[in-house]
């Protein structure tokens, strides 16, 4: 997924529920395409959940996310993958892709047919993945990257822009 943010001078709040890769069982399809100016067209009941958590406080729109969440669960929509489960919860042990796979109790073999099947991507993406993701959320240890320039090309393959312009850009 691409985003671009726009400062046009007026302030919102952004909700977001973030779903861990392998979890989202609909069609692998686009859903629905929308811009700006044009309302959300898909078969999701986003414009409902949406006008439910109008005028709420923050902990009464974690409810209505979570109804949310279990009506997506209860359509069957998203269910759990206990190997992106593993691999996040073991994050910080996980350094290579065999270290991914004694993490999930499969072979290396068996982990790549699995990720690939779950979550399109190969496991050696995936860990480039997640090490970004810690990146970009301070949650870095030190030991994604061996060097700055890597990590530069990385981040720049990822999204487009080298840290500095990303930075620069997005006022991160």
């Amino acid at each position: 997924a691409t985003s671009e943010e726009l400062n046009l001078g007026n302030s919102f709040h952004y909700v977001n529920i973030r779903l861990l890769p392998g979890v989202w069982q609909s069609s692998k399809n686009q859903t629905a395409h929308g811009m700006v100016d044009s309302p959300y067209t898909g078969a999701l009941p986003l414009l409902n959940f949406n006008r439910k958590l109008g005028g709420l406080d923050f902990a009464a729109k974690q409810t209505v996310l979570a109804e949310m969440v279990e009506w997506l669960i209860g359509k069957k929509m998203v269910e759990p993958n206990k190997i992106t489960e593993m691999i996040f919860a073991n994050i910080n042990d996980i350094h290579t892709v065999s270290d991914m796979a004694r993490v999930v109790g499969l072979s290396p073999r068996q982990l790549q047919r699995t990720l690939k099947k779950t979550t399109q991507f190969a496991p050696h993406d995936f860990l480039k993945v997640l090490r970004l993701q810690q990146t970009l959320g301070g949650n870095d240890d030190g030991l994604s990257y061996a060097d700055q320039s890597h990590f530069i090309r990385s981040f720049r393959k990822a999204t487009g822009y080298t840290p500095g312009k990303y930075d620069e850009t997005f006022d991160v």
